[in-house]
């Protein structure tokens, strides 16, 4: 019976250790606020635009969006693994050319998909982002590249991934860099498959591979063990996504918000919708 005692005591112990954050503190003055989720788009203004991330700078907000890498190793910014989405063409942005993305439209509207550098641009120097690096076999190039883009930028940025090997890279490669571990739980009925990726990932013990600096989590997945033990005993900066509710905006439980669907502080307590 003492035996099976100090094993389950041993086993929660271990699991503590894989499921704690990076000891370095982020600064919140800089990056605390509201992120505008791939921009600041609407109805006539598709996600990941350079038009949605103007009008996010416009409005103040800090951006979030995301970097794929093409075929010929260039970096955009585009959310989806495939295109079938967002452009009707069932192919995986990994497999094209930047020549070949210039191509094609975003919701049949006339902006195309921007590279990083363009992004950058439309944005400027002043506003935080949050930068969320997708999946890629070719890890250590669209590291590299995404970061050789953005370490001369003047204005605060942090990185993140669902890839912990991904996370893992900034911590040996760029410790300066603020990085960021993107999770969520299983407590929400059918919103996530209950196979081995979402049970490692919601269980919080990647964390060890990058000992992230932040955690950005489903806002819906809040109450799970994992993250209130995580949170109870650790204290990380948290990021919140994707809130879609003006009363979801809680600033006392979350460092960082991601939102979409609304335009925050422009009706009290209500939806806004991005027509506005």
């Amino acid at each position: 019976m003492l035996t099976a005692v100090l094993s389950i005591v041993g086993v929660f112990i271990f699991w503590l250790f894989l499921i704690a954050p990076g000891r370095r503190k982020m600064p919140m003055e800089t990056f605390a606020g509201n992120y505008a989720h791939r921009g600041l788009w609407n109805d006539s203004i598709p996600e990941n635009s350079l038009s949605a991330f103007r009008r996010a700078r416009e409005y103040g907000f800090g951006v979030e969006m995301d970097v794929h890498l093409t075929n010929d190793g260039e970096t955009v910014v585009f959310h989806d693994d495939n295109l079938r989405r967002m452009c009707g063409i069932d192919k995986m942005v990994r497999d094209c050319t930047l020549r070949e993305l210039r191509e094609y439209r975003l919701l049949d509207s006339g902006e195309g998909i921007p590279t990083l550098d363009e992004f950058l641009d439309a944005v400027g120097e002043d506003i935080p982002l949050i930068v969320e690096i997708k999946h890629d076999p070719r890890r250590d190039t669209i590291c590299r590249k995404t970061i050789a883009r953005l370490r001369d930028r003047k204005g605060p940025f942090c990185v993140e991934s669902f890839d912990p090997f991904i996370v893992r890279w900034f911590m040996k490669n760029e410790k300066k860099v603020f990085r960021g571990q993107l999770a969520y739980g299983l407590n929400v009925r059918g919103r996530y498959p209950l196979n081995i990726r979402n049970i490692v990932l919601s269980s919080l013990i990647v964390n060890f591979l990058g000992r992230p600096d932040f955690v950005a989590y489903d806002h819906h997945c809040g109450n799970s063990v994992p993250f209130r033990l995580m949170n109870t005993l650790y204290h990380p900066a948290l990021a919140a996504w994707t809130i879609r509710k003006e009363k979801d905006m809680v600033p006392e439980r979350w460092d960082m918000r991601i939102f979409e669907g609304f335009i925050p502080g422009t009706l009290s307590g209500n939806e806004q919708s991005y027509k506005t």
